[in-house]
C-alpha cells in the first residue's frame, strides 16, 4: 500500500512538473516572441499588435501597421536609417516632418520634448492636423485627424528616426508602448561593444 500511495504521489508531482514546465514555456514565450530589428545597431523590440510590412521606400528601414481594437482606424509606424551622418540635423528634420502636414507648422502646436536614455539623446516630435500623406515627390493624399508622434534617436552609429503617423487615438494609445519600445533598445545598448 506504501508503494502504490508513493508511486501516485512520484507520478503526480512528476506531471505536476511538466505541466509547470510546459506552462512556464509557454508564458515566456508570450513573453518574448516580439519581433526584434536592428537599426543603426540598436535592437528594438516590436510590440506584438504592430503588424509588419514591406516598406514603401528604399529609405524606409521598416515600416509597421498599427490599427486600433475594432481595426476600423489605424497608422503606421516607419523607421529610417541612413548611416553614419545626421541626415540633415534634428531642426531640419523636425521641420520637415511638420511640414507634411497641410496647416502651417506654428498653428499645429507642436510638441518637442528632449530627452536623454543611456547617455544618447532622444527629440520627441508630436503634432495634431491633416497629414499629407505621401512618398516625397509624389502626389499626396490629405488625412484628416492624423496625430505624428515621432523620435529622433541620435545613437552612435548615426541617426535613428522613426515617425508614427495615423488617427489620433491609434496613435496616442500605441504613444507609451513607441516609447518603451525606444527606451528599452538605448538601455540595452553598450558603448563598449562598439
Amino acid at each position: 500500500m506504501l508503494n502504490s500511495a508513493l508511486s501516485f504521489y512520484f507520478n503526480n508531482i512528476l506531471s505536476m512538473r511538466y505541466v509547470s514546465l510546459f506552462l512556464f514555456f509557454l508564458f515566456c514565450n508570450d513573453l518574448f516572441s516580439d519581433e526584434k530589428i536592428k537599426v543603426g545597431g540598436l535592437n528594438f523590440k516590436i510590440p506584438k499588435d504592430w503588424v509588419s510590412q514591406s516598406p514603401d521606400s528604399p529609405m524606409r528601414t521598416a515600416q509597421y501597421s498599427i490599427k486600433d481594437p475594432e481595426k476600423k482606424k489605424s497608422g503606421e509606424v516607419l523607421f529610417f536609417y541612413f548611416g553614419n551622418n545626421n541626415a540633415g540635423g534634428i531642426k531640419a528634420n523636425v521641420l520637415r516632418w511638420l511640414y507634411q502636414f497641410k496647416e502651417d507648422p506654428q498653428k499645429l502646436n507642436p510638441i518637442i520634448v528632449q530627452d536623454k536614455i543611456n547617455d544618447i539623446k532622444v527629440t520627441y516630435v508630436s503634432a495634431y492636423g491633416t497629414f499629407l500623406k505621401g512618398l516625397p515627390l509624389r502626389e499626396k493624399t490629405s488625412v484628416d485627424n492624423c496625430q505624428l508622434f515621432g523620435a529622433i534617436i541620435e545613437g552612435h552609429l548615426g541617426t535613428v528616426f522613426i515617425k508614427a503617423t495615423g488617427d489620433k487615438n491609434v496613435i496616442l494609445n500605441n504613444r507609451n508602448k513607441f516609447k518603451e519600445m525606444i527606451k528599452s533598445a538605448l538601455n540595452s545598448f553598450y558603448k563598449t561593444l562598439l
